[in-house]
């Protein structure tokens, strides 16, 4: 057994055990306490709620203007299969790689894969903002100009809504 399997292996513990932190805490019961004081079951979806409003991935969606094509449990699922694999990958790579950098590889490919997605998303939402500041000037200038033309400020900006659907 090499030092590359050990770690890969304690790379998967460790994940597992993050990923064992995301999920809610239970109590003795699986029922909890509805804010009419009553008890209701606790459903399916709600440890990915949980793990959602930990991670901010809905708030990412929504910067990326990805809200409507995306679900969060898909932005999950995809952070969780790039874990898995940079954990098959580094179980490929890692004994190839010089003793020294096997250890790096083993916990980085995992790491790079579950940030991945972040990553990507964090683009998008830089690229959607760019070309938000860049169309600024014009809708502006539409909107002054409809305004000089007697038209409503609401006119103008159902106009500049329908405009940047196109």
């Amino acid at each position: 057994m090499t030092a590359v399997s050990v770690l890969a292996g304690a790379a998967i513990v460790l994940g597992l055990l993050a990923g064992a932190e995301l999920l809610p805490r239970r109590s003795r019961s699986p029922r909890t306490l509805d804010p009419d004081g009553g008890q209701r079951r606790m459903t399916a979806w709600e440890p990915i709620g949980i793990v959602d409003a930990r991670l901010g991935l809905s708030g990412r969606l929504a910067r990326a203007g990805l809200v409507d094509r995306i679900t969060v449990p898909a932005l999950l699922a995809t952070k969780l299969g790039g874990a898995l694999a940079g954990i098959l990958w580094a179980a490929i790579v890692a004994p190839a790689a010089p003793p020294r950098l096997g250890w790096i590889i083993a916990a980085g490919l995992p790491a790079g894969g579950f940030l991945g997605p972040d990553a990507w998303l964090e683009r998008r939402a830089r690229r959607r903002l760019r070309t938000l500041r860049a169309g600024l000037p014009d809708a502006l200038d539409l909107l002054a100009v409809g305004t000089a033309a007697g038209r409503s400020p609401l006119a103008g900006l159902s106009e500049l809504g329908r405009w940047s659907k196109r």
